[in-house]
């Protein structure tokens, strides 16, 4: 269960991927179309991710178990750029982090909503302080 812990995914985008055929038949628009956010059961030390696969077929996670599948479908896609950003507050001075996105070079991927623009254009638009971006 440790190997699914959201700071190893953040260090390590790829040690939660699925790289399972199963994804290259992904519809990822058609999916996130579909997806639901949910609050996962934080205890407030560990955010535990869920398998990438059981995130799709449930069609409803938090932000990570979003961004693990998404990642999972764009390097069976060949994506260029694929990563993850994980985007905070700066609260008394201390970043908070609160969201976790994917990307690729053409789009940003959050909890079900597809936007075109990167990474920064994501930033802009939204209420965070800050984003820090790890490639795959």
């Amino acid at each position: 269960m440790l190997c699914r812990w959201t700071v190893f995914f953040v260090a390590n985008p790829r040690l939660l991927a699925s790289l399972d055929p199963f994804w290259s038949d992904v519809d990822v628009e058609e999916w996130s179309g579909r997806f639901e956010w949910e609050q996962d059961d934080f205890n407030g030390l560990i955010d535990v991710s869920a398998n990438p696969f059981e995130t799709y077929c449930r069609e409803r996670g938090d932000c990570v178990d979003y961004a693990t599948a998404v990642v999972s479908w764009a390097i069976a896609h060949n994506r260029p750029g694929v990563g993850i950003g994980v985007c905070g507050y700066n609260t008394r001075a201390i970043p908070i982090p609160r969201h976790v996105i994917a990307y690729d070079h053409e789009r940003t991927y959050s909890s079900g909503v597809i936007r075109e623009g990167t990474p920064d254009d994501y930033l802009q638009a939204s209420e965070y302080d800050w984003i820090m971006t790890r490639t795959v």
